[in-house]
């Protein structure tokens, strides 16, 4: 019985390796770095970046309130590709 609890032990622990290195993220490719979009008059500052992680691009934003108070924003997000229109 402690033979096959050892046993059991040393396959997890030997396998551990190969777990971690399944699980690690994918570097992603960074198309376009942060820009700056603007500032509105409620100083709210807007960025953006592009990148692909594995095989899905993504388009980030940075929404970073200045002020000390709570503010409520809206925003309208047009995505256009100019390969394909």
């Amino acid at each position: 019985m402690k033979r096959k609890i050892l046993y059991s032990i040393l396959v997890m622990v030997m396998a551990l390796p190969t777990t971690i290195i399944a699980q690690s993220p994918v570097t992603p490719i960074i198309y376009k770095e942060w820009t700056f979009l603007g500032e509105n008059s409620q100083n709210i500052e807007i960025e953006y970046r592009i990148i692909k992680c594995e095989t899905i691009a993504q388009v980030h934003l940075f929404i970073f309130n200045e002020s000390q108070s709570d503010k409520n924003v809206q925003l309208i997000i047009e995505i256009t590709n100019k390969e394909d229109n």
